[in-house]
């Protein structure tokens, strides 16, 4: 997080006071997006843990699910998320 990187906190901990706060936990589990999570994980009906999925895939023969992937452009920007961690 952003107070973790100029160093105010500590432990990069979500303010969910779950877990740390990563990708993978801003976009799947963190309870405090749940409502707003529903439409990304409509997209999928497998894999949808699968980070590389959702933001557009890491391999050159492989062609992303562009509504998965607009989907959470939208869930980012509707919760006002960073994915730079």
């Amino acid at each position: 997080s952003y107070l973790h990187q100029i160093k105010e906190l500590n432990l990069d901990m979500c303010a969910c006071g779950k877990e740390q706060e990563t990708v993978a936990h801003f976009l799947f589990r963190c309870g405090k997006w749940t409502s707003y999570r529903q439409n990304m994980l409509r997209c999928m009906d497998t894999r949808r843990g699968n980070l590389s999925l959702y933001l557009g895939g890491k391999s050159a023969k492989w062609k992303p699910n562009m509504a998965a992937v607009h989907a959470t452009v939208r869930f980012v920007m509707a919760t006002g998320g960073r994915l730079d961690n």
